[in-house]
């Protein structure tokens, strides 16, 4: 099977990826409905296509401009509008607005510091590290962890405790992209 656009761009790494924005309409709708097993299995497929998609794209070197742009576009898309649509939803088992403003603080700064770095430097060669990478696992288990507390009752005392363990790891995340960041506009060519 051939899922390719012009050089290359649509291939079955960025096929996963556009999968991945196109199931969160759907686990909104899910959700909103109360059907939680449904939306569970949906983000289940979605966090899979995001661990899926760029395992390919690396093994089998499918890496474009296009999935470069597209996945973390996802990742944001997929992890912000999970946790809007738990925390405006009528679940018992919730995430806070205290923790809601960190999954946003780290979302909104890494677009900020990406933009910042465009408009000095010209372009972007900057790659996901393990804090962002790990802070993206967290946030998918925290949602998929909420929605089978709400499903079964299990594990609803541990949502604070993956909250505050998330919130660390979103933490470090904004610490190590800072820091990479400021290497990456102090370098002269090395990124080239």
């Amino acid at each position: 099977m051939k899922l390719y656009l012009k050089n290359g761009m649509l291939n079955i790494p960025n096929t996963l990826t556009i999968l991945r924005i196109i199931l969160l309409p759907l686990f909104i709708m899910k959700l909103s409905r109360g059907e939680i097993e449904q939306a569970f299995i949906v983000f289940s497929i979605a966090a899979f296509t995001d661990l899926l998609d760029g395992f390919i794209a690396r093994k089998l070197s499918m890496i474009t401009p296009l999935g470069q742009i597209l996945d973390p576009l996802a990742d944001k898309i997929m992890i912000i509008g999970g946790f809007v649509a738990i925390y405006l939803s009528d679940l018992p088992v919730q995430i806070s607005s205290f923790f809601l403003f960190f999954v946003y603080l780290k979302e909104f700064y890494t677009i900020l510091g990406i933009s910042v770095i465009y408009l000095f430097k010209g372009k972007i060669n900057i790659q996901p590290n393990i804090f962002g990478k790990m802070a993206t696992f967290m946030e998918s288990l925290t949602i998929l962890i909420l929605l089978v507390s709400n499903l079964t009752g299990m594990f609803a005392h541990f949502v604070n405790y993956l909250a505050m363990a998330t919130i660390g790891f979103i933490t470090a995340a904004i610490v190590s992209y800072t820091l990479d960041g400021i290497d990456y506009m102090t370098k002269n060519e090395q990124y080239s």
